[in-house]
């Protein structure tokens, strides 16, 4: 049996469950995916920004693979929590939130399945004690269609500008089902 002091060291551990936005991406465009992190009953993380620089932050690292780059992160908006002792509350992701991220996938890049490779990295607390920092690894698989998406004079096709939109729209879209 796992005591107080052994989770402390131990940290606190989330499901961590990557989404793509479609089922391929041609080379020239952008893929769309998000990351739904569930931490267990009662716990919640420190934003990406936290207002105390002296807390740890959400972070989202993702190994990009040869010709694909980190486009956008998309994090959820925090929401306030009244800590006892601080006069200020904190700014904290709840138990379960997505991270949308756009990945810029380059004219050069293959038809075939890539690997993409990310880790979190977070502190989960109670409503009194904070855990060690944790970081959580997943990987999304997309693949790359075969043809060249073609680009527009102001230099992105209509699929870019829909991506573009929907990585901000997907980490609100999983919010709003947490809520329902």
């Amino acid at each position: 049996m796992m005591g107080a002091a052994d989770a402390q060291l131990r940290g606190v551990k989330a499901d961590v469950v990557p989404f793509v936005g479609s089922d391929g991406v041609h080379a020239g465009a952008d893929a769309r995916a998000a990351l739904w992190i569930t931490l267990p009953e009662g716990f919640h993380v420190q934003s990406n920004k936290p207002r105390d620089p002296l807390l740890i932050p959400t972070e989202l690292a993702i190994d990009a693979p040869a010709g694909v780059t980190v486009a956008e992160v998309v994090f959820p908006a925090p929401v306030d929590f009244k800590s006892a002792g601080s006069d200020q509350p904190l700014a904290v992701f709840e138990r379960s939130f997505a991270i949308g991220v756009r990945l810029a996938v380059g004219a050069g890049v293959p038809p075939g399945d890539i690997r993409i490779p990310a880790r979190v990295r977070y502190q989960a607390c109670d409503e009194t004690t904070c855990f060690a920092p944790t970081t959580v690894a997943a990987e999304s698989i997309s693949k790359i269609r075969a043809g060249i998406c073609s680009r527009s004079s102001r230099g992105l096709t209509a699929r870019e500008a829909e991506t573009r939109r929907f990585a901000r729209e997907t980490a609100l879209a999983m919010i709003e089902r947490l809520h329902e």
